[in-house]
């Protein structure tokens, strides 16, 4: 999925019964009432490319201009969504929404928000509108 260029839809269809390696996007909502676990060591950042970074500023273009979900969704805040492009090696980017827009997520797993997070929806990426 390198070719955004008509956009992408998140399917969510048969989400369940896709095998690990098949789910292209997981889309996690944080729970207030959930506790969260004392997490201790060092978070790590991912580091991305030069064509890794163009492909996730295409990414959060598309999430915030368009409908890319095939289910009714209002995002809220702390929505946590990862996608998976099928780059060398499947890179998985994490976007949050915050103030109304989704928004490259620089948190960790140290972050209380995160320990939050609930599945919400899963499923395949499709590029063919």
């Amino acid at each position: 999925m390198c070719d955004l260029t008509q956009g992408f839809r998140l399917c969510s269809c048969a989400a369940n019964e896709l095998a690990p390696e098949d789910i292209g996007w997981v889309l996690r909502r944080q729970d207030p009432k959930k506790k969260y676990p004392k997490i201790m060591g060092k978070p790590f950042m991912p580091t991305f490319s030069g064509t890794d970074l163009e492909i996730k500023q295409q990414l959060l273009h598309l999430l915030n201009t368009t409908a890319c979900f095939d289910f009714e969704y209002q995002p809220k805040r702390f929505d946590f969504l990862q996608l998976r492009v099928n780059l060398p090696n499947h890179t998985w980017f994490r976007f949050s929404y915050q103030n109304d827009a989704w928004i490259d997520d620089r948190s960790t797993k140290f972050s209380s928000w995160r320990q939050q997070l609930v599945s919400y929806n899963k499923g395949k990426i499709s590029t063919d509108l």
